[in-house]
């Protein structure tokens, strides 16, 4: 869940915020290691090829990206635990229960969940405005939040639910026709469901490039008026 580091409140708003998270996620600087771009890494063909060398190649992709991960995950398992060391230093998230050092992997994180933070949160953590808790709400208290036992008092609750995919609200022939897979819907569907499913997706993979969720929402509302008039 990682909403909740977008949705801290102006400090001169409210006394103090407290913000609980399911687990520890890493966050991506803008700059690493305060110098170069993230999207010069994490976002360029040299980032994918580093990826494939840590994970595996993709599907479909030439048979010389499978050799290279054979023969380069042992490196690349070193150097994106330098990346991730280097991540939380420069978010002075070392250790503690909300560090997500040693306890789950930058890249699955990252290309699950793409989020690139400034220092905000951070800074409002150390400065003791923001109390960040590790845990899952279980129910509201007559002050405001019991998160693992343990009442977190709130005027006002905001609830960031993640990015994690869930469809289960929708009817099983309506997955079927929507042709969900493990990550969610294939390429265009989030935006242009396949016809027959009598269905319109509002902001599901907005991803955080306010640009490009304009553009496939102005794109998803004129496919359905031509499909679904009325």
């Amino acid at each position: 869940m990682k909403e909740p580091f977008h949705r801290c409140f102006p400090k001169e708003r409210f006394t103090k915020q407290r913000t609980p998270t399911a687990r520890p996620h890493w966050p991506t600087p803008r700059k690493i290691a305060n110098v170069i771009p993230f999207q010069y890494i994490f976002l360029s063909r040299l980032g994918q090829a580093l990826v494939t060398g840590h994970r595996g190649a993709l599907p479909g992709a030439p048979k010389h990206m499978s050799y290279w991960h054979q023969l380069g995950w042992p490196l690349m398992a070193g150097a994106f635990t330098v990346v991730e060391m280097l991540f939380a230093l420069q978010f002075r998230n070392m250790s503690g229960s909300t560090s997500p050092l040693f306890k789950c992997d930058v890249v699955s994180d990252f290309y699950g969940a793409a989020q690139v933070l400034d220092y905000s949160f951070r800074d409002l953590v150390s400065a003791g405005k923001v109390d960040w808790k590790i845990g899952n709400p279980e129910a509201y208290s007559k002050h405001g939040l019991l998160v693992n036992g343990q009442e977190l008092p709130a005027d006002l609750i905001v609830y960031g639910t993640g990015f994690e995919k869930d469809y289960s609200v929708l009817s099983e022939d309506v997955r079927s026709k929507l042709g969900i897979e493990a990550d969610g819907l294939y390429l265009y569907r989030h935006t242009l469901p396949p016809p027959g499913a009598s269905l319109g997706l509002r902001g599901e993979r907005g991803g955080h490039h306010l640009q490009h969720l304009q553009l496939r929402l102005a794109i998803s509302l004129a496919w359905q008026g031509l499909v679904q008039p009325g």
